[in-house]
């Protein structure tokens, strides 16, 4: 899905570099990987030293430009993004800036590319620690609903986003991105909890509570993500028999274990 949101944005990165990387991964990272399966890649020695992969300027340069995009839909707003604030804000020229993005639909696409590289690894990053498909689970909706998420920059710059979607289908593109891996994410947790259809339609319906408590909290600021996130564990724990109550936490607090003892 990463090489999916890269390839649109950076024409210099090749499928075939991002094939040889991931092969990387699996001959250092999985034992029983069997290497021979790939073809068209050439294997180093066993005595070689692993070669680090070199990231094109070009292509530095356009995570530079796209980090200075997201970071002006943050602070001032979809309204305030255009070329001139971009290169400012990344301290290069105008010209560059049009090198790479030749339209302000453009320039969102790219900032939506950075942000969801961002999600992407925080994700990764945590449910690397997680050892029970509850775990996950809950992983995956209480970081979808993140406090930096739910603050009303974001929220705004997002949903303005997704409108300009309607018109660019290069925008509409990353969302359907963005859509499929949360549901997907949510769907791999679910798998070993119930079975496989069954999954895929809960996922549809805690992605939609997902995405709905972002809209509720974009326009009802008195919305609270504490009664967000006890709405969709009330649903867990009724609706998901196998599902591990005693891995809610919020705001620090199990929450089913301190009902049970106020019981």
């Amino acid at each position: 899905e990463g090489a999916w949101l890269v390839l649109p944005g950076w024409p210099d990165v090749t499928r075939r570099e991002i094939l040889s990387t991931i092969r990387e991964y699996l001959v250092d990272c999985v034992p029983g990987f069997d290497a021979s399966v790939v073809s068209n890649f050439k294997t180093a020695g066993p005595k070689s030293e692993p070669k680090i992969a070199r990231v094109p300027t070009s292509t530095i340069r356009r995570m530079e430009l796209e980090k200075a995009a997201l970071d002006i839909l943050y602070e001032n707003g979809f309204r305030e993004l255009t070329v001139q604030r971009v290169a400012e804000k990344a301290q290069l020229s105008k010209g560059v800036v049009h090198h790479y993005f030749l339209s302000k639909d453009d320039l969102v696409a790219g900032a939506l590319r950075h942000a969801n590289r961002q999600f992407g690894q925080e994700v990764t990053r945590l449910l690397h620690k997680m050892r029970s498909p509850s775990e996950r689970l809950w992983t995956v909706i209480t970081t979808h609903l993140a406090d930096q998420y739910l603050q009303l920059s974001y929220l705004r710059w997002y949903l303005n986003s997704l409108e300009a979607g309607f018109r660019n289908q290069g925008i509409l593109k990353i969302y359907d991105i963005t859509e499929r891996r949360g549901r997907s994410n949510i769907a791999y947790a679910l798998k070993q909890l119930m079975p496989a259809a069954e999954a895929r339609r809960t996922a549809w319906t805690l992605w939609s509570m997902i995405e709905g408590a972002w809209f509720l909290m974009f326009s009802d600021r008195a919305i609270r993500r504490k009664d967000v996130l006890l709405g969709i564990a009330d649903y867990l724990t009724s609706s998901i028999p196998a599902f591990d109550s005693l891995v809610v936490i919020i705001e620090g607090a199990h929450v089913y274990e301190r009902r049970a003892g106020a019981a």
